[in-house]
């Protein structure tokens, strides 16, 4: 319940068109409620299921928003630690619509140059120095980035997601060479850079949120209109996780079940709190 309370207070702080609002909080004698803004649009992981890849160009725009938003984060010592298309979130449905950053359960307050050393977070999603059990620092939010702006490029996770712990940056390296499907011939130049530097084994030559925020695939400069051609892996995904739903609850990544209601108005987050 602590988290949850970390949770409301970060977002509470927070301004930016690509970070949720949170509208308000309740308290009763056995429950924790927050209201956010209602995002109309649903999951960008369901999006990009429904789509399929989608064009650079459009890729581009999402990815724009959400490196704006992790600079904007970075910049207030706030680590996420929890980046994935499923925690982020379309206004609408319709084309164009903006990309929001949800789901501040695991985030942390962090000086610039502080590190630490909990190991949580999203499988296929964790940078190589966490899976050492290294003390990491900002630099995980942009390795999730890149293994996000991978997937609405290539319909697939790049890496094997066992999470399992690596022994060395040797073992790690192994482990993520960075490779490209057969189907992502035709994938830019400009995005392949901007994926090298994002999945950059050593965290201390990663590119920054500001970084990537200035680089020309990311600004568009260097952005080629046109769809790559490859299979939905990213469908029999969805699927698992749909199984894994129960009468409408879903386990958090830090242990506390949650409830989300969404029907035409904002939606609401409810904890129980522990006695």
């Amino acid at each position: 319940m602590e988290q949850f309370q970390v949770e409301i207070q970060v977002l509470q702080s927070l301004k930016h068109p690509n970070i949720i609002h949170i509208e308000d909080v309740f308290l009763s004698e056995s429950k924790i409620c927050m209201v956010t803004e209602y995002m109309g649009g649903g999951e960008l992981f369901d999006y990009v299921v429904d789509r399929g890849t989608l064009s650079e160009v459009e890729a581009s725009t999402i990815v724009r928003q959400i490196t704006s938003a992790v600079a904007y984060l970075h910049a207030r010592g706030i680590i996420h630690r929890d980046l994935k298309p499923e925690n982020l979130m379309l206004t609408s449905k319709s084309r164009g619509a903006s990309v929001k950053i949800i789901d501040f359960g695991l985030a942390k307050l962090l000086d610039a140059d502080d590190k630490t050393a909990s190991f949580l977070g999203t499988r296929g999603y964790l940078a190589p120095e966490m899976l050492q059990r290294q003390a990491y620092s900002m630099s995980v939010d942009m390795w999730a980035l890149g293994i996000i702006v991978y997937v609405l490029l290539c319909g697939c996770l790049p890496f094997d997601d066992d999470g399992g712990k690596i022994a060395n940056e040797k073992a790690a390296r192994a482990k993520f060479g960075l490779r490209f499907p057969r189907w992502a011939s035709g994938l830019s130049e400009s995005a392949k850079d901007l994926l090298r530097n994002l999945l950059e084994v050593d965290s201390t030559n990663r590119f920054t949120a500001e970084q990537a925020l200035a680089h020309p695939w990311v600004t568009g400069a260097r952005t080629p209109n046109k769809y790559l051609k490859s299979p939905n892996y990213l469908r029999s995904i969805k699927q698992e996780k749909v199984s894994q739903k129960m009468n409408g609850r879903m386990p958090h990544a830090n242990g506390n079940s949650v409830e989300v209601c969404n029907g035409n108005g904002p939606t609401i987050s409810v904890r129980r709190q522990s006695r």
